[in-house]
């Protein structure tokens, strides 16, 4: 009886020596990826970086600032401004569309949530045109007050 416990200690002790082993596989085979994935992503980031220099004036706000460049100097806050709404609008568009995908939403519901969430109404843009033109001194309160809505001004027949 002794004989036979003694053989299931050193059975045991085997067991446990390779469950130790397994885990130790395991943890080097973790860290092998770990240290994989930060090589890829230093790879990753090293190629981004190269295409960003090659593409940079082919960006939007590359192409943009060509055009604010073409206008009058005081002016160009006015567009600066107009891009960050327009920019603002792009990235609320594509969070509904995420946020639509990620709830398990169609393909066709999350284009129609993008669409609402970036459109703009013309009233909209006129309103904001007015406000710019009003904080960068282009234009009085007093005088795009007697604008309606549509930014035209009351026609008195």
């Amino acid at each position: 009886m002794a004989k036979s416990l003694l053989e299931k200690i050193e059975m045991m002790k085997i067991k446990f020596a390779q469950a130790k082993e397994n885990q130790n596989r395991q943890q080097e085979h973790q860290k092998f990826i770990e240290q994989q994935r930060i090589l890829v992503k230093q790879a990753l980031d090293k190629e981004l970086g190269r295409m960003h220099d090659k593409y940079k004036d082919q960006t939007h706000k590359a192409s943009f600032t060509s055009f604010v460049s073409s206008k009058p100097v005081e002016t160009h806050n006015v567009y600066w401004d107009m891009f960050s709404f327009q920019q603002q609008k792009v990235s609320d568009a594509r969070q509904a569309m995420k946020a639509v995908l990620d709830n398990g939403g169609s393909l066709q519901e999350a284009r129609e949530a993008y669409h609402n969430a970036g459109a703009t109404k013309r009233v909209q843009l006129i309103e904001i045109t007015k406000d710019l033109n009003i904080k960068h001194g282009l234009a009085y309160n007093t005088v795009q007050s007697t604008f309606d809505k549509y930014g035209k001004l009351p026609r008195y027949d």
